[in-house]
């Protein structure tokens, strides 16, 4: 009888075990939910750039793109990498107190790869929280 009360236990925690997601997935989720009101930005100029720095860090290279798109001296700098994937970087980065008083933050969102010791950008989102919007969320719609 216990043998058969310990298996049961054990087929119980191994299919929770199964069903739990991964921190990539958790990240992949978060990630699409953060960028479903956001625009796409060209960044093929970004990527120019970070071709010719080879052995950069991820932070380096976000950091980069940063300093090339944003003055990012007053705001908030979220970077997200997980144990699964070495050479995936999801950075970003909201910024309020803009020299605009229709808008009251700014926030972008970049993904970076690292291919071949150079890291690329893949994917670049922007949206705006305007100071007139009473729901104080983001979106793609520049403020009027």
């Amino acid at each position: 009888m216990n043998s058969k009360l310990f298996l049961l236990l054990l087929l119980i925690s191994l299919m929770a075990c199964a069903q739990r997601p991964t921190s990539a997935e958790l990240m992949e989720e978060k990630s699409s939910q953060i960028i479903e009101s956001m625009e796409p930005v060209e960044f093929a100029s970004i990527n120019k750039k970070l071709l010719k720095q080879k052995n950069l860090s991820g932070l380096d290279a976000a950091l980069k793109f940063l300093n090339a798109e944003v003055d990012y001296s007053s705001g908030i700098i979220t970077f997200v990498s997980t144990p699964e994937r070495f050479d995936d970087l999801r950075l970003t980065m909201e910024k309020e107190g803009l020299m605009d008083d229709s808008i009251e933050a700014e926030k972008y969102y970049v993904e970076l790869k690292k291919e071949k010791s150079v890291w690329q950008i893949t994917k670049e989102m922007k949206a705006w929280k305007c100071a007139r919007d009473e729901s104080h969320k983001y979106d793609a719609k520049l403020c009027p």
